[in-house]
């Protein structure tokens, strides 16, 4: 009886997404999913152009460190730092995230490069790479603090306490911290907008895919 429930929720669930990849007009509701500080800095203002270009539209930008289910349409669509390569999904390559070692300005000058401690990646990004890169620069014992939000990071290197790979979208011009060395090559990830093959037709999803990609 679970199984057969579980195949009928599913079947339920794909009879949604097909009635919402038909829709063809620009309303309704789309759900992007995506982590938290890149939808602050880098989605939510092109989707408010969007939504004053198409009041129709109601927009819902969830940051989320978890990777939401399209299956489940717990969203429409989701932003990735990978290719998809399971399941009924499609991928359209967005740009790239380029991340690199901050600190305070205080704590490299007064810290000598022997002393360096590290703020690292916990929670769901501590299989990242970019945690992986930092684990090969600090190794095991140099890790000041862990957090699992980069944004909580990134207070942690301002207040001084260590250095963190940030990526360069939070940074701007914000003097509280600087890059560590220049010279480094950045660590590069793809970010991808991820969308359930069924609704590639959708009126409001291929709305919001070419405004995210218009620049």
């Amino acid at each position: 009886m679970a199984a057969l429930a579980t195949r009928m929720g599913e079947d339920v669930r794909a009879l949604e997404r097909l009635a919402a990849g038909a829709r063809s007009e620009l309303a309704g509701e789309v759900t992007i999913s995506a982590p938290a500080a890149y939808a602050a800095a880098v989605l939510a203002l092109k989707l408010a152009e969007l939504g004053r270009r198409h009041p129709g539209l109601s927009i819902r930008l969830l940051g989320e460190a978890h990777l939401a289910s399209l299956e489940r349409r717990e969203a429409d669509i989701a932003v990735r730092l990978s290719r998809p390569e399971r399941g009924e999904l499609t991928g359209v390559r967005f740009g790239t995230i380029a991340f690199r070692l901050y600190a305070a300005p205080a704590y490299l000058a007064e810290t000598s490069e022997t002393d360096w401690r590290f703020i690292g990646n916990d929670g769901p990004m501590a299989g990242s790479p970019q945690q992986a890169a930092l684990g090969r620069i600090a190794g095991k014992d140099r890790f000041a603090f862990h957090a699992d939000h980069v944004g909580i990071q990134a207070s942690l290197a301002r207040a001084g306490v260590g250095i963190a790979m940030l990526p360069d979208f939070m940074i701007g011009e914000d003097e509280a911290l600087v890059l560590v060395r220049s010279d480094d090559p950045p660590l590069l990830r793809e970010v991808w907008l991820v969308f359930h093959t069924d609704m590639k037709a959708a009126a409001p999803v291929r709305a919001v895919i070419d405004c995210l990609r218009e620049s």
